[in-house]
């Protein structure tokens, strides 16, 4: 099993064994990318940073873990580091795409588009390649960066890259969908992503429901509150912002309703009310919608797995 493979790979991190570090750093990558653990995951890469100094792959995991948690500075610190490697090392090129992904989510908005624009010409296979031009067609609609020529990304979502990753099946919908982005909504996603909540909230307050026609802005405006009060450890307001996700009429086909269902059953199973988790990850397994929904799924059978003893 996964958390099996798990164990494995952290005693081989603890062992003397001549792949030691090896052991290491794909034990700190699955600590923070299957079980959760970003923070475990910088700790257990920093506690360990004299066996990779000067290490490309170590400044780039830990930028990944960064990013993961939510500690956008720290992101932007690990991946610019990457840099002082120069040419001589094997390049990794989703390193312009994450690096573009935390200066988005620092709203530098003209530094993440040269590194978006980075990324492109050279791209990791096919991935992200719909996503970056998804955040291009944002910044390009809402702000006029790098110009309004908008259309020209909403073409390129639909025709080039693949639908491997979670992140191009969204902007891939979004755009079949004729998505129109909307500054409020963006830009606390942003933040919330970037480990900002107080200022995503805020940036939520400046605006209000009654703003919002499409069903699916109005569940991602409770949405992005519920994000952030969750986050924040504040569940109560967190619970009530998820139910009213929920309750929004023909919510069902959307990424929200099915990810508010999952993290109330998280909250419930963190807080030992079974019962309600139960529900709540059973709900979760009934979303049908494009976006994400074999994660959303994997992630509730794993809830429902890990309470099933309760």
């Amino acid at each position: 099993t996964l958390f099996r493979s798990i164990n494995y790979l952290k005693e081989l991190s603890e062992s003397n064994s001549v792949f030691n570090r090896e052991g290491i750093l794909i034990y700190a990558l699955s600590q923070s990318f299957y079980s959760d653990n970003s923070n475990e995951a910088i700790e257990t890469l920093k506690s360990n940073s004299l066996l990779f100094d000067k290490s490309l792959l170590f400044s780039y995991l830990l930028g990944l873990s960064s990013i993961k948690n939510r500690n956008n500075k720290e992101a932007i610190k690990y991946f610019d580091s990457c840099l002082n490697f120069g040419r001589s090392y094997l390049q990794i090129p989703s390193i312009n795409y994450y690096r573009a992904e935390s200066y988005l989510k620092d709203l530098s908005f003209n530094k993440a588009v040269y590194l978006y624009d980075l990324y492109l010409t050279k791209p990791d296979g096919a991935l992200f390649v719909k996503d970056a031009n998804y955040k291009l067609f944002n910044l390009a609609f809402l702000y006029g960066i790098p110009d309004s020529a908008y259309e020209n990304y909403q073409t390129r979502v639909l025709s080039v890259g693949s639908l491997q990753t979670g992140a191009d099946r969204y902007a891939y919908n979004r755009i079949t969908n004729n998505y129109t982005p909307d500054s409020t909504l963006f830009k606390s996603r942003l933040l919330f992503d970037g480990g900002y909540f107080e200022r995503s909230i805020q940036t939520l307050s400046s605006g209000r429901i009654s703003n919002y026609t499409k069903t699916e802005e109005k569940c991602e405006f409770y949405y992005r509150y519920a994000r952030n009060y969750q986050l924040m450890k504040a569940f109560d307001t967190s619970i009530d912002y998820y139910n009213k996700v929920i309750e929004v009429k023909g919510s069902e086909e959307f990424y929200f309703w099915g990810n508010a269902l999952l993290n109330l059953g998280h909250i419930y199973s963190g807080s030992e009310n079974y019962s309600k988790a139960k529900e709540y990850y059973k709900r979760a397994l009934d979303y049908k919608g494009d976006s994400y929904r074999n994660s959303i799924r994997t992630e509730a059978k794993a809830g429902l797995k890990k309470i099933s003893n309760h």
